[in-house]
């Protein structure tokens, strides 16, 4: 392993989060990142028509999904209520009628709207017999908010009113729930272009609580027991993973038993699958029974999602609470260095080879964007990536002017801003360069150990592939490498990271505005704890501070 960094490779992190970052490609790609740009190095010019990589994230649905509201609000609040539809005596429909374009996810004005993949589509029935007045047929219906530390979203009904037998027929029902994201919230670019599965390729969904013949005292279901005994109560009975190619649904053959604290996964290539036809507004249950599962190769993923249903009618008591569902998929778009971060070729010293840098110092919109996916707590596919800081839109704490998302990013410790790189990485389907181990097999997911105060105190050491294709902060000769004709500038607060002048390389921001965190350790690894070294100027001018231990921990103009 080299103890050094090639001198092609080339990130920049302005003061806060401008930062540059260096990414691999198939031919010695490399990403590296600093504090305000994004660089990535790569041994040719030419870039191929189509971006060769392995899967990424195109569905990660999971966040914190309210930001007060309490109580169970409903699926579809506010565009169309509950439906409850009587076909006969004692026959009833309730639920949300299956639609591809009416969202079934929820619009109150605090549902969490710009959170990860929040919108998406579907329809929920319950269909019961011999329950003259419908009670409970459906209890719960939207997200149970906060429970227990999350925003899970469920599912429920009974059918206990009655013992159903072959002599005498009772109160009985069947069920279906389908959930599924559409291609016009695809992340990643998946929105834009052609998405394909290859080996690397998985969909899931995260089952959090279904309680299993679990009764709760004074509830009703424990007072049904003494009329409808438990070894008669039907479960939910299997779960399949969907996916839309085209205009035509498919059901996955893999069909699990939905038990809960479960991860359910399968890779899409290695699966039979079977044509699944959902019609609104009741007709979208499914038979794998009667299905015909075969090899599919998708060509174009429209939507994915997930089902479950109980389709023998009997007495029943479901419950079905979760909360994550992901997709990682390949994106067939043009190359390019990275999918959000602006990027330009910076030509190497040997003059052959060459970077990708980011054209700017990356903004707090472009912070907060990869923060929100990676620190929150409803995780499916991916490991969280525990980032300490919120970040601010540049100097906003030190001055009374209005400030914007497109501003650096500021106010990170040099940690978080490693960190980042890593949860940009993941975002992008990159391996990280980040490791908490001197073997390279454990990548950086946390920078504050929260077992103790002590603990919490003390920074974890930082070692560096630099070999990864992922994203990473600069060296300070990278950083020189992207500096040039810059003209100092000063003012009274920072500005949109775009609107200083370029120089000559077509980088902006490298001698003004925020100034940038660098991987200033003289090997692989960076010792814990330690002052940080910053590039650059600031708003205010050349001078204050260019290093030292506070800045490190967070400064309005780093």
């Amino acid at each position: 392993m080299n103890t050094t960094p090639p001198t092609i490779s080339f990130l920049r992190h302005a003061a806060g989060i401008a930062s540059s970052w260096i990414c691999g490609y198939p031919f010695h790609l490399r990403l590296t990142l600093p504090t305000a740009l994004l660089a990535l190095a790569c041994t040719t010019f030419s870039a191929p028509p189509l971006r060769a990589q392995e899967s990424l994230p195109v569905v990660d649905f999971g966040d914190n999904l309210f930001w007060y509201n309490t109580g169970i609000p409903q699926y579809r609040a506010g565009t169309s209520k509950l439906v409850k539809e009587q076909l006969a005596e004692g026959e009833f429909i309730t639920g949300h009628p299956f639609s591809e374009t009416d969202p079934l996810s929820m619009v109150t004005g605090d549902y969490n709207t710009r959170g990860n993949n929040t919108r998406f589509y579907g329809g929920l029935k319950v269909h019961c017999w011999d329950n003259p007045t419908n009670r409970n047929s459906w209890t719960e219906g939207g997200c149970n908010v906060d429970h227990e530390g999350f925003d899970d979203l469920n599912l429920m009904g009974y059918a206990l009113e009655s013992l159903d037998t072959p002599e005498k027929p009772g109160n009985r029902l069947n069920a279906v729930g389908f959930w599924f994201w559409k291609k016009e919230d695809f992340l990643n670019g998946g929105d834009k272009f052609p998405v394909t599965f290859d080996d690397t390729s998985r969909v899931g969904v995260y089952l959090s609580r279904t309680y299993r013949n679990r009764t709760f005292k004074d509830s009703y279901a424990e007072k049904q027991v003494a009329v409808v005994p438990k070894d008669k109560w039907g479960q939910w009975e299997t779960l399949h993973l969907v996916v839309r190619d085209g205009a035509q649904f498919y059901i996955a053959e893999t069909a699990f038993d939905p038990q809960p604290q479960t991860l359910f996964e399968i890779s899409p290539r290695k699966v039979k699958w079977a044509k699944y036809d959902p019609k609104a507004p009741w007709d979208f249950e499914f038979d794998a029974t009667k299905a015909t599962f075969e090899d599919h190769e998708f060509q174009d993923v429209t939507a994915a999602g997930w089902i479950i249903f109980k389709n023998k009618i009997e007495n029943a008591a479901l419950w079905l609470k979760w909360y994550g569902f992901g997709m990682d998929a390949v994106v067939n778009r043009p190359w390019e260095a990275s999918v959000n971060v602006p990027m330009a070729k910076l030509e190497g010293p040997s003059g052959k080879d060459g970077i990708y840098m980011a054209t700017s110092e990356v903004t707090y919109e472009q912070w907060r964007k990869i923060t929100r996916w990676a620190s929150r707590n409803q995780l499916c596919l991916h490991s969280p990536n525990d980032i300490d800081r919120d970040g601010n839109m540049g100097s906003m704490l030190a001055d009374d002017a209005d400030h914007s998302p497109d501003e650096p990013a500021t106010g990170m410790t040099w940690y978080d801003a490693v960190l980042w790189c890593n949860a940009l990485s993941a975002y992008e389907g990159r391996t990280p360069c980040y490791y908490e181990d001197a073997a390279l097999t454990k990548p950086l997911h946390i920078v504050k150990n929260m077992e103790s105060i002590e603990a919490s105190l003390v920074p974890p050491k930082v070692y560096v592939k630099w070999e990864a294709d992922g994203f990473r902060l600069p060296t300070a000769a990278e950083w020189a490498l992207a500096s040039g004709d810059e003209a100092e500038t000063t003012a009274a607060s920072t500005v949109p990271a775009t609107s200083l002048p370029a120089n000559a390389k077509g980088f902006h921001g490298l001698a003004g505005n925020v100034r940038e965190f660098i991987w200033d350790a003289p090997g692989n690894s960076a010792e814990a704890p330690g002052p940080r070294t910053v590039l650059g100027g600031d708003f205010r001018g050349p001078n204050p501070p260019a290093s030292g231990g506070i800045p490190s921990r967070g400064h309005y103009a780093i």
